[in-house]
Parts: C-alpha cells; sequence; structure tokens
C-alpha cells in the first residue's frame, strides 16, 4: 500500500502481493478486509476525517472494486474516487483474457490450487505467459 495526502484527499493504490502456504486458507473477503479495508482504516487513523481516493492495479483492482461496492452497500462513504489500470471487475464477460486461458487451463490451475493451497511466483508468471 502507497498513501499520500493531496488538497485535503488522501491517495492509496491497492496492488497485488503473492500469496504462500500461510494463505492457504484465506477466502476472497479476507483479502478484501485485511489488504483493502486495512489499508483505508490505516489511512483514515493517519488523516482521519479525509476522502480517499484510491488506485487499483490488476488484481488490486478487482479488490478494489469488490471493497467499493461493499463500502457503497454499507454507506461507508471514505472514498472519494476509485481509478482502475489494468483491473478484471465483470467476469460474465472476461473479454480479452479469454484469449490466454480457457476450460482445461483453468481446471488445472484449480486442480494445483486445491493441492497445494495457492499459486507460487513460477506458476502465476506461469499463469500470465
Amino acid at each position: 500500500m502507497r498513501h499520500a495526502v493531496a488538497q485535503g484527499h488522501a491517495v492509496f493504490m491497492i496492488s497485488w502481493r503473492n500469496p504462500g502456504p500461510d494463505d492457504r486458507d484465506l477466502a476472497l473477503d479476507d483479502y478484501r478486509t485485511l489488504g483493502v479495508m486495512a489499508a483505508l482504516d490505516a489511512i483514515s487513523a493517519i488523516v482521519p476525517d479525509r476522502r480517499i481516493h484510491a488506485a487499483g492495479y490488476c488484481l488490486g483492482g478487482t479488490l478494489l472494486a469488490i471493497a467499493a461496492a461493499t463500502m457503497a452497500r454499507e454507506r461507508d462513504e471514505r472514498l472519494a474516487t476509485a481509478s482502475f489500470f489494468a483491473a478484471q471487475a465483470d467476469f460474465t464477460e472476461a473479454g480479452e483474457l479469454t484469449l490466454f486461458i480457457n476450460e482445461s487451463q483453468l481446471s488445472f490451475l484449480e486442480d494445483m490450487m486445491w493441492e497445494q493451497g495457492f499459486l507460487d511466483t513460477k506458476q502465476m508468471a506461469g499463469a500470465f505467459q
């Protein structure tokens, strides 16, 4: 997480952290609460009563979109803006992602995830190649 204070607003960016064996039992909502929401809470503690400009990159953007939707539902108005870079928010029509992955590859990745609980750095790189 990176943050800065700009004209009465706080600014931060959420990106990706490679998981490890200790992260095996984390669920998607854990990534939201322990990642995005924890970052927002930390920023709010440092600069209280300021709205936050957030940017999410790649999967960090997906998590930011999920967090922003949850915040809207809960009437948490700390976000002033949310910007997304190379982030997928709607997977019903995955667009260009479908050029890089098919059902067979998804099945292989799911099996690997089930076996070891996460994809290591080399496996993540392979998924993105």
